[in-house]
């Protein structure tokens, strides 16, 4: 149900109702984005790269179907354990990396969105030489 406008308590609520299927937009296990960046080791910069990653999966996942909130405009959340594992293990690491959102359960229109974060370096063993 969408309000038309503001109201206080009281007031008579105008509004509309819009319906919208429930469908499945992600298996479990599919990967939700993928992205290669070149990471520039600097411990500052790890969270800014993170928080572009997930903003994107959240633009990838409202473009696959899943509704986002409509007063925040997200998809899901990252617990601050998961993001600050994946934000430490970027630290660790320097040069071009893969991060790669991966479902972990089964997601649907309505949502939510829950992700592992997995991030690998994509330097070849060959380019050290």
């Amino acid at each position: 149900l969408l309000s038309v406008g503001n109201v206080v308590v009281g007031e008579p609520v105008i509004g509309q109702f819009e319906v919208y299927p429930n469908k499945q937009v992600y298996a479990k296990g599919v990967v939700v984005l993928s992205d290669r960046v070149t990471f520039s080791g600097e411990p500052s910069e790890a969270e800014q790269v993170m928080t572009i990653f997930l903003r994107r999966v959240n633009e990838m996942a409202v473009k696959q179907g899943v509704l986002p909130d409509p007063l925040q405009g997200t998809v899901g959340a990252v617990s601050a354990e998961k993001y600050f594992e994946a934000v430490n293990q970027l630290r660790r690491l320097k040069g071009p990396v893969e991060i790669t959102a991966v479902a972990t359960e089964k997601v649907f229109s309505a949502g939510p969105l829950r992700i592992d974060i997995q991030i690998r370096s994509t330097l070849s063993p060959n380019s050290l030489l």
